[in-house]
């Protein structure tokens, strides 16, 4: 017994590195019978089941399989970054330019009057798209901005005193508040020239007051800023109504500019002249859109108009009574 310890203790390294490797050469062995098992047969293999060993050799001077090739294609048709671009790596689509793009430049120069439509009031602003424009078409008035359909065309820009209007075409067209239409109040100048028509009587008609009493009928001044509305009065407020919103233009934040009134429009022979602004018009604030339109609804069936302007910068308040 003494002598198997001492054998025991003198070898100990060997005998322990002896197991070792015992236990290394029985487990490689079971891993190699795993893998051979899981990988598929090939024709270098096919002779040698049941040897583990063999069949591993044999696949290792077979061919090598080849490794998956990484595409980023899957990605690419995504394009999950742009999803405007669309797909990447795929044959650029040739596109045209829609047909609109060129149109402009077929219609350049100053556009043709539209044959129905009229401009009735604009408010102009530096900012393009807070613009906007009352626009008069099939017998109905309707605010308008830029992009806003009318008759079947677009408002294409609104300027100081027109706008202009295109259709899908490229087809562009004006209306100006200059227009005049044939029986508003802006027949005033026809009335006026008058006398032209009789040669004989032209230069003793200029030399006196009566030249312009067909311009005048039915409008009696009291005094510079007071006036009186007499006979038919309803369309006299009808036509001072219509030559407002003819011939003023909005200004931000100060009221109604009168532009073209003197001498033109009735608004001329009630002592109103071009460059006044008109701040109110009985009571209503004429730089606010809705009072102002609310303003020239009043007028109709009104006993009085009291309207406040200024002129060269100070305030003036005109008196129109109705009889």
């Amino acid at each position: 017994m003494a002598s198997i310890d001492a054998v025991a203790k003198r070898y100990y390294p060997a005998i322990v590195c002896g197991l070792l490797a015992t236990v290394a050469y029985f487990q490689s062995s079971g891993i190699s019978s795993l893998i051979a098992e899981q990988l598929p047969k090939t024709s270098a293999a096919a002779g040698t089941e049941g040897d583990p060993e063999a069949a591993l050799e044999a696949l290792k001077k077979g061919p090598k399989a080849s490794a998956p090739q990484k595409s980023a294609s899957e990605i690419l048709k995504r394009n999950p970054f742009d999803s405007v671009t669309g797909p990447l790596g795929l044959k650029p689509v040739a596109t045209t330019p829609p047909p609109t793009a060129t149109k402009p430049v077929a219609t350049k120069g100053e556009p043709p009057k539209c044959s129905s439509g009229e401009v009735t009031l604009i408010a102009g602003s530096l900012d393009p798209a807070y613009s906007f424009a009352v626009i008069t078409s099939n017998n109905l008035s309707k605010m308008r901005r830029i992009g806003d359909d009318v008759d079947g065309k677009k408002v294409e820009s609104i300027h100081g005193e027109s706008v202009v209007l295109a259709s899908d075409g490229g087809d562009r067209c004006k209306l100006t508040m200059h227009d005049e239409v044939p029986g508003a109040a802006g027949g005033a100048p026809t009335t006026a020239m008058g006398p032209t028509k009789m040669a004989p009587d032209m230069e003793s008609s200029a030399k006196t007051p009566t030249a312009r009493v067909g311009a005048m009928a039915g409008i009696r001044k009291v005094s510079d800023t007071e006036y009186v509305l007499e006979g038919d009065s309803e369309q006299k407020l009808t036509q001072m109504k219509q030559a407002f919103m003819k011939s003023a233009k909005v200004v931000d934040g100060q009221g109604l500019r009168l532009y073209r009134a003197a001498q033109t429009t009735i608004l001329g022979h009630l002592g109103l002249k071009k460059g006044d602004i008109v701040k109110t018009m009985n009571g209503y604030d004429m730089s606010s859109l809705d009072q102002s339109t609310e303003a020239y609804e009043k007028l109709n069936g009104a006993k009085s108009v009291q309207v406040v302007i200024e002129r060269e910068g100070k305030p003036l308040t005109m008196d129109y009574k109705v009889e």
